[in-house]
């Protein structure tokens, strides 16, 4: 028991060298003004989109940002309001949708799109893609609603 605590000291003490052992290498090469194949300074290191990054709960599936538009522009067909609440089911409808479909094509013949079994949206992503995403524009409703509007495209609802 006492040698595996110190096999993960010495890995955790050898992670921090070699944490410290970058950082000195990325300063040497910006120093020098001769980047080495292995020195990759901050500003060089690829950005994740602000979509990418938004993580959801366990249990929960984020919605990427063409299901979300997809389901918004769905919604601006059937002239409703894309209320988050709204949005949450119709992108389930929509996924039980292509499940179904996938399912028919892998041979199942008898595959029928069931919104009960498939996964729950977090509706925390789910607001924070529709932030992060440069097509919407997010509109705050009564208490904690909202409402997601395409950017830039005029909106003729029903009210219901």
């Amino acid at each position: 028991l006492a040698s595996r605590s110190a096999v993960g000291e010495v890995r955790v003490l050898g992670s921090i060298a070699m944490g410290r052992a970058a950082t000195q290498q990325r300063r040497l090469a910006a120093a020098s003004g001769v980047p080495s194949a292995k020195a990759v300074l901050p500003q060089q290191r690829r950005q994740r989109p602000a979509c990418e990054a938004i993580r959801a709960r366990p249990g929960f599936m984020r919605p990427q940002v063409s299901d979300v538009r997809g389901a918004v522009e769905s919604l601006y067909v059937d002239r409703l309001k894309p209320l988050g609440r709204i949005l949450l089911k119709r992108i389930r409808e929509r996924n039980a949708i292509v499940a179904a479909a996938y399912a028919r094509a892998m041979g199942h013949a008898g595959a029928v799109a069931d919104v009960d079994t498939t996964q729950l949206i977090d509706p925390r992503a789910l607001r924070q893609v529709c932030e992060a995403a440069g097509c919407f524009t997010i509109q705050n409703e009564d208490g904690r609603e909202y409402s997601v509007l395409l950017a830039g495209r005029p909106c003729h609802f029903v009210d219901v």
